[in-house]
């Protein structure tokens, strides 16, 4: 049965400054506690096999092999904890540099939840690759209001696979594009452009260098794949994590605007609150 180290751990904290050198000593050679035996590990450290025995009983360790693991062990969890501490990290600098980017762009962001949802515009969104998964995301809250003139335009294996004889007239585009700058996206926008039918194209974009030709406006978002050093900060990120950020800033943004237009929809309660009761949930006060 695998031992569990809480009390060693706790043992350690109350060690001496020698004891502590030694612990060190034997994390920054591991190696070399692995493959020797104590007679080896003293002489290498400078210390009587007494020193050894008398530091194992301090913290509560009955062999060397107990030793070992317990080193094995915290070791690993070093790591783990390493991880989680970076990827924290990683987490709060989407959260505090999206803040301050959409806290700058809020007249816009409100700009496209009105045409969205108090001009209701025929909106079609689009995106390639992992900007087509945060597209779809965005689409998805059709499901959970009921809006039947939101459509996805799906990706083919050279373009998107789309019927352009079928757009409306002063419809909204919601292009996804991390880059801004996609070869495949800027055929879309002139193909859009070309319909003559008064479409107006919005970008959400990590780019703000994006290529401006035919959008009407950009919603941009930090990217965090940009700004960090893959070699100095070993953590990798989806490149869709920024946009599906933004899509819940968004989505919380029209929640807290259309409050009624959620809560009246059977299908957003049954999503967002299937573990209360239904009578519950008809006796809520908003």
């Amino acid at each position: 049965m695998k031992k569990e180290f809480s009390e060693v751990e706790k043992k350690v904290n109350e060690l001496n400054k020698k004891d502590i050198d030694f612990l060190n000593f034997c994390k920054n050679n591991i190696d070399l506690i692995l493959d020797s035996n104590l007679k080896d590990i003293s002489q290498q450290y400078g210390c009587g096999m007494s020193f050894i025995y008398n530091f194992f009983k301090k913290i509560n360790i009955s062999s060397i092999n107990e030793f070992r693991v317990f080193l094995h062990t915290s070791k690993y969890k070093n790591e783990e904890n390493e991880q989680i501490n970076i990827m924290k990290s990683t987490i709060e600098d989407v959260i505090d540099n999206n803040n301050v980017m959409f806290e700058n762009q809020l007249d816009k962001i409100d700009d496209l939840l009105k045409e969205i949802f108090e001009q209701r515009k025929t909106l079609y969104i689009c995106g390639l690759g992992y900007s087509g998964i945060a597209a779809y995301d965005f689409f998805a809250l059709k499901f959970l209001i009921n809006f039947n003139n939101w459509h996805f335009v799906n990706e083919s294996k050279d373009d998107y696979s789309f019927n352009f004889n079928t757009v409306k007239e002063n419809s909204l585009f919601v292009v996804f594009s991390l880059s801004g700058r996609s070869k495949k996206n800027m055929i879309l926008i002139n193909k859009i452009r070309e319909l003559n039918k008064n479409c107006k194209i919005i970008m959400i974009t990590g780019n703000s260098d994006y290529n401006k030709d035919g959008v009407d406006d950009a919603i941009i978002t930090s990217n965090l794949m940009k700004m960090n050093d893959i070699y100095t900060k070993l953590v990798i990120v989806s490149p869709s994590t920024d946009f599906l950020f933004f899509n819940n800033f968004f989505k919380t943004r029209a929640l807290h605007k259309y409050k009624d237009l959620f809560f009246e929809s059977s299908k957003f309660n049954d999503e967002y609150s299937w573990w209360i009761k239904p009578k519950k949930i008809k006796n809520l006060k908003f």
